[in-house]
């Protein structure tokens, strides 16, 4: 008389151990390009709370700032240098990219003010930027970089 012995076979483990390793896989991409995703849309809507900011200054000021924390003229500046010109009156505060790093967003001004140009690190953390200027803006400011369509 054969004794049936209980358990799995090696071979099943094996191929339930490659079917779990394959959906974490799955899994573990899915949320990386969702992260990326996410990352994206916060700087648009930081981008966005940006321009607004900088619009509602330039109403009451007639000009978008300059001098001062954000330099000279067509030289790019971290965008966190406009605090001393927006903040709290504009917006409660100049936003961080999502990756942590305050210098990402940048600033620069042109003709006495009244021109500006925001450069925001787009391209899913890959590194294609995207630019916003006002009307009539200079290409060369932010060279490489596409310009924001949103």
């Amino acid at each position: 008389m054969k004794l049936k012995q209980k358990g799995f076979t090696l071979i099943e483990l094996l191929v339930v151990i490659a079917v779990i390793g394959l959906l974490a896989a799955i899994i573990t991409l899915a949320v990386g390009n969702a992260r990326g995703k996410a990352r994206d849309a916060r700087r648009k809507s930081d981008a966005s709370a940006l321009v607004k900011a900088l619009d509602l200054y330039y109403q009451e000021n007639n000009e978008y700032p300059n001098n001062g924390t954000v330099g000279n003229p067509n030289n790019a500046t971290s965008a966190q240098n406009l605090a001393s010109f927006l903040v709290p009156k504009f917006i409660s505060a100049i936003p961080v990219d999502p990756k942590g790093n305050p210098d990402d967003y940048m600033y620069i001004w042109k003709q006495n003010g009244s021109q500006y140009g925001l450069y925001i690190p787009f391209g899913n953390d890959g590194g294609t930027g995207c630019k916003i200027m006002t009307t009539g803006g200079s290409t060369p400011w932010f060279s490489g970089a596409p310009v924001c369509n949103y």
